[in-house]
Formats: structure tokens, sequence, C-alpha cells
């Protein structure tokens, strides 16, 4: 998954918005989202559980959400 992620970051600008599925699913994918939440180029991120969603607007300060509901 990070490959992919890595490889979308040369087409993102401020209105780009990521989801990415089963983020708790195993080990490896919850180490890749503390790896997208790190991302320099990452401002928010919104920790939904079984989802997360990724905003890169060089607007917002840099912000990680959990909201389990």
């Amino acid at each position: 998954m990070e490959w992919l992620f890595n490889a979308c970051l040369k087409y993102v600008h401020t209105r780009t918005i990521c989801i990415f599925d089963g983020i708790k699913a195993t080990a490896g994918m919850r180490k890749f989202w503390k790896t997208v939440c790190a991302h320099p180029d990452v401002t928010v991120t919104v920790d939904l559980y079984s989802m997360g969603v990724v905003f890169f607007d060089r607007k917002w300060h840099k912000r990680n959400y959990t909201v389990y509901f």
C-alpha cells in the first residue's frame, strides 16, 4: 500500500483527499497509517477506525484526528 501512496503523492494538490480502507486490519496497515500521518505533505488525517481520510491542504495546521463511533 505504501508504494501506491508514494506514487499518488506526485499528483496531489490542496484539494486532494485520499481514503484508505482497513487501516486497523493488520499490523502492516497500522504501520502504514502511522507513516501516512507523519508524512510532511499530509496536513490533516481522520482515523475512523475502519478507514482513514487524508487531506493535503497546506493552509490547514497539521492535525491527526481520531473518531470512533
